[in-house]
């Protein structure tokens, strides 16, 4: 897997904890307002969510978001489109926003891996690309713990994260944002309804 020349900023998505995620606050929300229809997440509208978060500010820039998955689950829960394999590397899927142009791709791992240990894998990909000095991870596994504690000391790149404000599994301290804020409000809620 060649990630190619990637650009400063990198905001890199693990597919399953994503779909667990709008799982998590789909049942969550269906519940607590029944008649409510929840259409299904435009993606472009959750990236978007997910760079705000994230306080993307490349106007006039490139800024790669990068989906792991694994071949037997490409599908994005509830989304718009939702097959993660139509933005693998070859069709340079673009998106033009005020924060700067993503550049949307997605990379498989292999038959034997998980989509966390393939998520670690690109992960550090990522930060061995010399170009690269912002990373957004979209993810929350015990995997991550050691080579998060390890970036936090070369305290080279600025580093965040979207994860589960409760029963996160990251120990080592990051700046982070509860992904089920950006994920709510895709989903057509308001702040007086989360």
């Amino acid at each position: 897997m060649k990630l190619g020349i990637l650009n400063e900023t990198v905001i890199l998505i693990d597919t399953d904890f994503l779909n667990e995620r709008i799982n998590h606050n789909l049942t969550f929300y269906q519940k607590l307002y029944p008649k409510k229809n929840f259409e299904k997440i435009k993606l472009a509208d959750l990236l978007y969510k997910f760079a705000i978060n994230a306080r993307v500010e490349e106007a006039g820039h490139n800024v790669d978001i990068l989906f792991a998955y694994t071949l037997d689950n490409s599908i994005l829960t509830h989304c718009d489109p939702d097959n993660v394999f139509n933005f693998i590397d070859v069709k340079q899927v673009q998106m033009e926003t005020d924060k700067g142009t993503f550049i949307i791709r997605s990379f498989f791992g292999d038959e034997d891996e998980t989509c966390s240990e393939h998520f670690v894998i690109m992960l550090m990909k990522v930060i061995n690309s010399p170009s690269v000095s912002r990373i957004i991870m979209v993810a929350d596994n015990s995997d991550l713990n050691s080579e998060l504690e390890i970036l936090n000391e070369q305290n080279e790149r600025s580093l965040f994260m979207l994860k589960k404000y409760h029963d996160s599994e990251i120990e080592v301290p990051i700046k982070y944002v509860n992904i089920d804020y950006p994920i709510a409000y895709a989903l057509g809620l308001r702040k007086y309804e989360l």
